[in-house]
């Protein structure tokens, strides 16, 4: 385990504890009206949102998930520091791209997989803009003294709209649309011109669902909550539900206005087939029927037993209080990752610790009638020049009898083994060493004192 895994984990149950309350609460209210289906779902998404922001508060309560030790490197470094790459290996020291980034940065490969996701997802959201935007380059401006724009300010007055709506017509649009969340814009076929009332008055009523749910925000807060929490299948299944739930709270609107329920259906299976068959993108815009939240429209529309009750004020409260209670909660109770206790790097394998000092060059040593302790000291020198942290190797001398440190020797070296030269120096020492752990034990002739 890396130190990114427990953020994943952390994210990842409390993401799904927040979507399991609200499934768990609509599932026992079945008979809660759409509107307030789509506010428990907006709340949802919003402390999804906000869940990132509860890291900045330390919790009373933290539930700690041990990490592993990190897998043993191929060769230890006897200068406590990490090795270099061999030169005649490849960059990647002959391994493989992924396999490096695993062992040199814990967890930089789900933060590769994560972003890659998300970057998709947002794309899509930046072509299907684009897209809007060329359909509304194809739409006209309807005057607001034009019949549908007479119509349209009456039912925007009606639902306690008090912002400007914008009408647009064009011969291209196949179902009304709307979008815009500062400036909302309802387009509609220029054939629209031509509608009975009935038929005008859905259309309008639906649309201007979405603008006074302000469903445009919530698409954009949707889309953004799924580039975060992509791998989290609970999250793609929310979103579907909370899409259903909107179109079919705008649908309430369409029903409480005194519209038939069959002549509704009707009009929704029409203009799902009439976009079927234009087969037209239309971007980010919320459109009046689309086929894939159809059939569980035309249900509730004909069930005569469905709440189509507008979300009140109180049930907004109550939602709200809950999702203010449940974040608290998520805030209080965190998953954190218990760094793995270090190495001791006291402790070693003496073969690997001797192949390393044998495939350890030292570029000189010259002495001139010194001591082994003098002599050991210049070692020590030679391998901080050596070294990239300018850190000695650990040579403990021990147990010296006077004799041996009385003891004079020359050399000069050029481009040695450390092996070597710790056996060459040793010898005419008359002394004996070692790889002890992590260390050269260098042992005299004097016997240890008990």
């Amino acid at each position: 385990m890396n130190a990114i895994t427990p953020l994943m984990i952390d994210l990842g149950l409390r993401s799904s504890a927040i979507l399991i309350v609200v499934f768990a609460l609509l599932a026992v209210f079945r008979r809660a009206s759409a509107g307030a289906r789509s506010a428990a779902w907006r709340v949802g998404f919003l402390l999804l949102s906000l869940l990132p922001l509860t890291y900045y508060f330390e919790p009373p309560w933290c539930l700690t998930v041990a990490e592993m030790a990190p897998p043993p490197s191929r060769e230890r470094s006897i200068f406590n520091a990490p090795e270099e790459l061999d030169p005649a290996n490849s960059i990647y020291g002959g391994r493989s791209m992924m396999e490096s980034l695993e062992e040199t940065s814990p967890g930089i490969t789900w933060i590769v997989i994560w972003m890659a996701g998300a970057g998709v997802l947002l794309m899509r959201r930046f072509i299907s803009r684009r897209q809007l935007r060329k359909l509304a380059r194809q739409t006209m401006h309807l005057t607001p003294k034009s019949r549908q724009g007479r119509l349209c300010k009456q039912l925007a007055t009606s639902l306690g709209i008090s912002r400007r709506v914008r009408l647009r017509h064009g011969p291209t649009l196949a179902v009304p649309v709307t979008w815009g969340i500062r400036r909302p814009v309802i387009a509609l076929p220029t054939a629209s011109s031509d509608w009975d009332e009935v038929r005008l008055e859905a259309a309008l009523l639906h649309e201007l669902g979405h603008i006074r749910n302000r469903d445009a925000f919530s698409r954009l807060l949707a889309t953004a909550v799924q580039a975060f929490y992509w791998p989290n299948p609970l999250v793609w299944i929310a979103a579907r539900a909370w899409r259903t739930a909107q179109e079919q709270a705008c649908d309430d609107h369409v029903l409480l206005k005194g519209t038939p329920a069959d002549t509704y259906a009707h009009q929704l299976v029409e203009a799902a087939r009439s976009l079927a068959v234009a087969r037209q993108r239309l971007g980010t815009a919320l459109a009046m029927a689309r086929p894939s939240t159809l059939e569980q429209r035309i249900t509730a529309i004909l069930n005569p037993r469905v709440n189509h009750q507008p979300v009140s004020r109180s049930t907004w409260f109550k939602i709200s209080t809950a999702g203010v209670l449940c974040l608290i909660l998520l805030t209080m109770v965190q998953i954190r990752g218990l760094a793995a206790p270090a190495e001791d790097s006291s402790k070693g394998n003496p073969t690997e610790i001797q192949d390393l000092a044998e495939r350890t060059v030292l570029p000189e040593l010259k002495l001139r009638m010194a001591s082994l302790e003098e002599a050991v000291a210049a070692i020590r020198l030679k391998i901080v020049e050596a070294s990239p942290e300018k850190r000695p190797l650990k040579i403990t001398v021990t147990h010296l009898s006077v004799r041996d440190r009385q003891a004079k020797m020359s050399v000069d070296f050029i481009q040695i083994p450390l092996h070597e030269a710790l056996n060459y120096i040793t010898q005419l020492a008359g002394v004996k060493f070692r790889y002890v752990d992590n260390e050269v034990l260098i042992e005299g002739n004097e016997p240890a004192s008990d």
